[in-house]
Parts: structure tokens; C-alpha cells; sequence
């Protein structure tokens, strides 16, 4: 699906029909965190994830912007 530009991962799946919990929506919780299977997204947290998460691949769909075209797993 294409999305707009700016428009967050979790914007993009709630547009498919798809929930991915999410209670803060500002990157601080971790609760939407997802695994990314392929592709880039730019991601504008508030402590919400490790380091060694986002080098695992996880995002935080509430907070990721892609970067091109994303596949995550959910």
C-alpha cells in the first residue's frame, strides 16, 4: 500500500484493518514495537526502544516513518 508522506507505520496498518496495541504513541512505551523484516524506516523515539533492539530490526510502528518500501512482521 502507499501512504503519505510522514504517515507512521502504525497509521499505515490501522489502515489495512490490521491493531497493533499501541498506548502512547509517542515512542515511549515500547508497545508497539515490531519486527522489521526488510527495508528502512526513519524512527523518532522517546526511549521506547534499546539500541540493540533497533540493530535486532524491531521498530516502534508508532514512531517509524518508512524510508521506501518496509515489510514488518505482526
Amino acid at each position: 500500500m502507499r501512504i503519505q508522506p510522514g504517515e507512521t507505520m502504525h497509521s499505515a496498518a490501522a489502515k489495512l484493518g490490521l491493531h497493533i496495541p499501541k498506548a502512547c504513541g509517542m515512542g515511549i512505551c515500547g508497545t508497539c514495537r515490531v519486527p522489521l523484516s526488510s527495508g528502512q524506516v526513519e524512527i523518532d523515539h522517546n526511549g521506547g526502544i534499546t539500541d540493540e533492539e533497533v540493530a535486532d530490526r524491531y521498530i516502534l510502528s508508532c514512531c517509524s516513518r518508512p524510508l521506501g518500501d518496509v515489510v514488518v512482521e505482526y
